[in-house]
């Protein structure tokens, strides 16, 4: 007969709730990964657990003083989890937090308190590839994004030590974790390996990676005007009083024309490009930018960014036309 001891039952109560402490992470895991269509690393998840330790009534203001960051994007969603809040999940999750400047390589996961135009997200290029790094912008100023860090904790960790004496206690916080669970407080080590794969520099700095093929001249094509002069002709299609009606806008039609010539052809590379080049330096070549990257996304399996710009366009375009 077994005995049913006061530590046995205790020890089967912890494990029950071990078990159903893990079984209700795995389930927040995959509504995040199916609302936000893109897989997130445990750096996200290990940094919500901290949050949670750190401030439990307001979770997404855990770091707020220490590092002057809110935690949005699938934040927002974990902590509708937590308040066992009904989630709506027709709802378009992955625009949470996303700026008009985010491309959908791009997941916004936090953002500045004092100055909400800069937010950091991590970036991938492709929607089933794990995060490879973490970047900033400041959609106040321009379509540029910056490595900052090879994990979430790299990150935080970077802006606590920048706040000096009010950061101390994050910091170490972020670095116990961190050695805990294996996740890097290094930046640029992703950031160099990805460089040995991106096949042409784009408008937002990171530059573009597809499959190329160089010996059968296969994937991507060159476009006939460099970035520099790319970026001229935009510049002066803005700056026009009829933007549409410019002779500049009409070179950039025939650009956009032989983009649409390299998909048929499946140098889907070329599109990818010039898309993230419009993307990137204007909300007012929104629309130029969908039509370019919604029929290019697919043709390289990465669906789910497809969806993401079909999503975010009306926003882009709305805050072009407040300009």
């Amino acid at each position: 007969t077994h005995t049913h001891t006061p530590q046995r039952m205790a020890k089967r109560a912890a494990e029950a709730e071990t078990k159903a402490k893990r079984s209700t992470a795995d389930e927040a895991k995959a509504l995040v990964e199916k609302l936000f269509l893109v897989p997130f690393g445990d750096d996200l998840y290990d940094l919500w657990n901290l949050a949670l330790e750190l401030d439990p009534k307001a979770p997404r203001k855990a770091f707020a003083s220490s590092c002057d960051v809110l935690l949005v994007g699938p934040f927002q969603l974990l902590e509708k989890l937590h308040l066992k809040e009904d989630v709506d999940d027709e709802k378009d999750w992955f625009l949470c937090g996303r700026q008009i400047y985010d491309p959908p390589e791009m997941q916004t996961v936090f953002r500045s308190v004092e100055a909400p135009s800069l937010h950091f997200g991590v970036f991938r290029d492709s929607p089933e590839q794990a995060p490879l790094f973490v970047v900033s912008n400041d959609s106040s100023l321009d379509g540029k994004l910056r490595e900052c860090g090879d994990s979430l904790l790299a990150c935080l960790y970077d802006l606590a030590g920048a706040a000096g004496a009010g950061g101390k206690e994050v910091a170490l916080r972020l670095k116990t974790l961190a050695t805990d669970k294996g996740h890097a407080l290094t930046s640029g080590v992703q950031r160099k390996k990805r460089a040995k794969l991106v096949i042409s520099n784009t408008t937002h700095g990171l530059g573009m990676v597809c499959n190329y093929d160089k010996k059968a001249d296969l994937g991507w094509r060159e476009l006939s005007l460099t970035l520099p002069q790319l970026h001229k002709l935009l510049g002066r299609i803005v700056k026009s009083d009829k933007p549409t009606e410019s002779k500049e806008y009409q070179e950039l039609d025939s650009l956009i024309t032989f983009a649409n010539i390299a998909n048929d052809e499946a140098d889907y590379g070329q599109p990818l490009e010039l898309g993230l080049d419009l993307f990137s330096f204007s909300t007012k070549f929104a629309s130029d930018a969908r039509n370019l990257l919604v029929p290019t996304y697919p043709l390289m399996g990465r669906d789910a960014f497809a969806r993401i710009v079909e999503a975010h366009t009306p926003l882009r375009e709305q805050s072009a036309e407040e300009d």
